[in-house]
């Protein structure tokens, strides 16, 4: 059983999996006293040298530890984990031999990033690494640090696991749409039984893409789920969206589930994908694919009619969005998805036809 609370007796703390080590900051009123997180903390803060023992007793207790996450988000929380280091790499040591997932929000510019990862132990057993880059008020952007941190910090952790990894999740933060993942993709050595890559075309720029190209195509033989998060929006960026398209299409014969995030980066509206080459891409693995899913775009009618035309005998699960849903929609389903068993559709709008789709807002 996966724990999401800490408890202090003896007989729930040996069991729990999952020790999620942030706080996510205080209320107008204070801390919540109640709060399992808060008082999680709050056993590092502040203590004496034989209460930090007995906070770090309290941490080896958890004998059946499979999961950790470090959330570091703002400058106290950094001042935190900086102060109570060793604390944490000592406790961290313990379960070195255990840990199957470790995920890490923070941003690569902090100290406490450039300190803390490299000084982790080499864990046998991590099979899930979920990176998540964001940003720090406090801390000015430089792209060239940025860089040097993926490729210093970043890439040799993921290397040291390269054997036991089999899901690399990257997230990054729409304010980061500066920086760039090259020297990520390009000093990741090849991982044997890499099977899910979720990473976010928003940091990633035409000769990056090549890299990505190259990356995908060593693990071809192993990928089965692709995540991807691209930008989509009018004038450059769709042109923008065109070339890393064509630039990453390379056969993966084992992909089984593809998810793409159209993901705004200046605006809050939806972004404004560039249809025709996200439909020749999709195309490309549809007959494959049993699991496909488009989130916050709005397919029109011409797409859906392209879309629902492709290959898709081996579907079972389908996440999309429609501007518009007419009853001839939804009769296409049993004949264009036979094997489909779980639908998600977000619709903008229901008729009878498409015929007034163009009078419609575009969503």
């Amino acid at each position: 059983m996966r724990m999401r609370k800490l408890s202090i007796t003896v007989r729930e703390t040996s069991h729990a999996s999952t020790i999620p080590l942030h706080h996510r900051g205080l209320k107008a009123n204070g801390p919540n006293p109640f709060n399992p997180v808060t008082r999680f903390r709050d056993l590092f803060r502040g203590r004496k040298p034989n209460k930090v023992i007995t906070a770090e007793k309290l941490l080896r207790s958890f004998v059946n530890l499979r999961e950790v996450q470090l959330h570091c988000a703002n400058e106290a929380e950094e001042q935190d984990f900086g102060t109570q280091r060793p604390l944490l790499l000592s406790s961290i040591q313990a379960y070195s031999s255990t840990l199957t997932s470790i995920g890490l929000a923070i941003s690569p510019l902090s100290f406490f990033f450039s300190t803390f990862l490299p000084t982790l132990p080499t864990f046998p057993t991590l099979e899930r690494l979920s990176l998540r880059l964001i940003t720090m008020a406090y801390i000015s952007g430089d792209p060239a640090k940025f860089e040097l941190a993926l490729k210093d910090v970043v890439a040799p952790f993921i290397n040291r696991h390269s054997q036991t990894l089999c899901f690399i999740q990257v997230i990054a933060d729409a304010f980061l749409e500066a920086y760039d993942l090259l020297t990520l993709f390009d000093n990741i050595d090849y991982i044997p039984h890499l099977k899910t890559l979720e990473i976010p075309f928003l940091l990633i720029r035409l000769p990056t893409s090549r890299s990505l190209h190259r990356l995908l195509r060593s693990h071809s033989t192993s990928l089965e789920d692709l995540i991807l998060y691209v930008p989509f929006m009018t004038g450059e960026s769709s042109l923008h969206a065109k070339s890393s398209f064509a630039a990453i299409l390379t056969p993966l014969p084992h992909l089984k589930k593809l998810e793409i995030h159209a993901v705004p980066v200046h605006a809050l509206r939806v972004a404004d994908l560039s249809s025709t080459h996200f439909i020749n891409y999709v195309s490309r693995f549809s007959g494959q694919l049993s699991s496909f899913a488009l989130y916050t775009k709005f397919l029109v009618s011409d797409d859906w009619k392209r879309f629902s035309g492709m290959d898709w005998n081996c579907l079972t699960s389908l996440s999309l969005g429609l501007a518009i849903a007419t009853p001839a929609v939804f009769d296409a389903f049993p004949n264009k998805f036979p094997l489909l068993w779980s639908l998600s559709l977000v619709v903008g709008a229901f008729q009878e036809t498409f015929d007034n789709e163009g009078s419609i807002e575009k969503l």
